[in-house]
């Protein structure tokens, strides 16, 4: 088998690398269903995403392809300049930069130094896609990158921004507007950061010279990865809404920013997980991040809560504190312990929202 830069070299096609602390498989997904309207492109395996996997999606480009879209991920320094050495994109992009790896990194300072490493091996015939609404993208070394800059989010000072966002059950549509551009969008998730992420995708495929109404086309046709506000039909004609793949404390706070305005109009059982390593070591980190959330949660009328895990019951302990009542919040060490339970509020017209790190496997309760 040829080595894997040796194989990059022979392929003449754009690439597209994606990387952020979260919605990278959801932006290379919606990326992928915007490509697949003109550029057949060969879109990453599942969020296989460090080096190593990096190296199998590259090999997996054929002749047929007429683009690619990698997802780079990192678990220490390094990773992402490796993956992107590997990669040379043509186009990047940074979906947003949050706390994931904060016990890992030590500071977000070093994350976004970290995410950064992409912009110092990108050529300068490249383009540059990123989150214009993320506080922490914007602190992302763009000095040392030679390329194109555009920038995408939710007011006129970006170079695309999402206008009349408006959402009908689980899917949300607005118009996508940029500088003598303008599209009508619509999307089968929600979200404004799933929003977003389509704006990437718009952005993507404008770069890559498809027409509006191809753009158009693809984002209808996206459908939301496993485990990544997938929505299922749960018993007793309930609606789970899945978002179990992982968590952090930024990623969770945003979707339940977004589970309120759902809640105000239809009865919603939250069940939440622990979103932090469950090492003794971050012990007082991971007491307070699940402490605050709890506090978030009491402004949200949720029907009830299930809370599970190691450091669960902070979840307890910040809403109560907050004045959610006791009665609408439960405990429970482990996912089988809390099944009995969930099973009873599995009521007809109920949506049950699944959201947890890798380190609580709640997505066993359906």
């Amino acid at each position: 088998m040829p080595s894997v830069a040796l194989y990059r070299r022979k392929l003449k096609i754009p690439f597209v690398q994606v990387i952020g602390s979260a919605g990278k498989t959801t932006t290379k997904e919606m990326i992928g269903s915007v490509l697949r309207q003109k550029l057949n492109p060969m879109v990453g395996w599942k969020n296989d995403n460090l080096p190593a996997g990096v190296a199998r999606n590259i090999f997996r480009v054929k002749k047929s392809n007429r683009a690619a879209v990698v997802e780079a991920a990192m678990l220490r320094p390094g990773q992402i300049r490796t993956s992107t050495r590997m990669i040379r994109p043509a186009i990047g992009v940074v979906t947003s930069i949050q706390r994931v790896h904060l016990m890992r990194l030590g500071s977000m300072k070093k994350i976004i130094s970290v995410k950064g490493e992409m912009l110092e091996e990108m050529s300068q015939n490249s383009t540059l896609i990123m989150n214009g609404a993320d506080a922490n993208c914007k602190k992302l070394p763009l000095h040392k990158f030679k390329g194109k800059v555009l920038r995408y989010g939710f007011s006129k000072n970006q170079d695309l921004w999402a206008s009349g966002i408006k959402r009908a059950g689980f899917k949300t549509s607005f118009t996508a507007i940029g500088k003598g551009f303008r599209m009508k969008c619509r999307i089968n998730t929600f979200g404004k950061y799933n929003v977003g992420n389509a704006l990437a995708a718009v952005l993507v495929g404008k770069q890559l010279g498809l027409t509006r109404n191809q753009i158009a086309r693809g984002l209808v046709k996206f459908q939301p990865p496993e485990r990544r506000l997938k929505i299922h039909k749960g018993r007793n004609g309930t609606i789970i809404i899945n978002d179990n793949f992982n968590a952090n404390p930024d990623s969770t706070r945003l979707l339940l920013d977004e589970l309120a305005p759902i809640a105000r109009k239809r009865p919603v059982v939250l069940v939440l997980g622990d979103i932090e390593n469950p090492s003794n070591r971050i012990r007082k980190y991971a007491r307070k991040v699940h402490f605050t959330i709890g506090q978030q949660i009491a402004g949200i009328p949720f029907k009830h809560v299930l809370v599970i895990g190691k450091w669960a019951r902070e979840y307890v302990r910040g809403a109560c504190s907050a004045g959610l009542p006791k009665s609408r919040i439960e405990y429970f060490p482990t996912v089988d312990a809390a099944r009995p339970s969930f099973r009873k509020l599995l009521v007809p017209g109920t949506v049950v929202v699944l959201k947890a790190s890798v380190y609580t496997p709640i997505r066993k309760l359906i």
